[in-house]
């Protein structure tokens, strides 16, 4: 009798082991799951490749791997190819405007889905505000749909959005920057074009190769003017 109440007892005991081994298992899965921070989640995603690439290019990785919380409204890489390639590139090179249009994505503290309201403005880590809109269930965070809400973290919380948000001052220099290229060909365009009731002179194909003066002065003025408003504009 006593040997098969010993025999039920361990038998139980090894019931209760082998439970405690499962549960102690599917525990640490969990943990593993939201140990990766804001960084390694975007790369494990696989669909914000760009937006990875441009974190660390402007130096933000580090502090975007570190306690947080942030919010983070990530552009998707088909958000990223929206953008013309030689105003990305441009973009990617700039670290200084790239910090300001990365840091406009961000916001301090945990902000997930069910938080978000109608209206309600979101301060940036760049310091200006995103405005929330929500219709008939869609997130609209600016001018960008939110298409995969509550990423979660180990620091934060990913929403991926369709289209790359512009901070207004980024979007009133690139504004600028479209007009002065457009007074610059103008100029050129008339540099270059001979006068009425005058033949055309033949020009020798090493100097029609070389640009107007007047063109070039007026694209370096327009870069400068541009990196001044976006650098000292904003601020003042």
């Amino acid at each position: 009798m006593k040997i098969g109440i010993i025999s039920i007892a361990a038998i139980f005991l090894l019931l209760a082991s082998s439970a405690l081994a499962s549960e102690t298992a599917a525990s640490a899965a969990s943990t593993n799951e939201t140990q990766m921070n804001i960084v390694e989640t975007a790369i494990a995603a696989g669909n914000f490749v760009t937006l990875v690439e441009a974190v660390e290019a402007a130096g933000l990785a580090d502090t975007l791997s570190g306690v947080g919380p942030f919010t983070v409204f990530a552009p998707t890489d088909e958000a990223f190819a929206k953008i013309p390639k030689e105003q990305l590139d441009a973009l990617i090179g700039n670290r200084a405007a790239l910090i300001s249009v990365l840091t406009y994505h961000v916001v301090p503290g945990e902000v997930v889905s069910s938080d978000l309201a109608n209206g309600m403005k979101l301060q940036t880590v760049e310091g200006q505000d995103l405005t929330v809109n929500i219709t008939d269930g869609s997130v609209m965070i600016d001018g960008a749909k939110v298409i995969q809400p509550d990423v979660m973290a180990s620091n934060g919380v990913i929403h991926a959005i369709d289209t790359v948000l512009m901070p207004p001052a980024m979007s009133e220099v690139q504004s600028v920057m479209e007009d002065l290229k457009t007074g610059a060909e103008e100029v050129k365009a008339s540099i270059e074009k001979p006068a009425e009731g005058h033949a055309e002179e033949t020009v020798p194909p090493q100097q029609a190769a070389t640009p107007a003066p007047g063109f070039e002065i007026v694209l370096a003025l327009a870069g400068i003017m541009a990196v001044a408003y976006m650098t000292f504009g904003r601020r003042s």
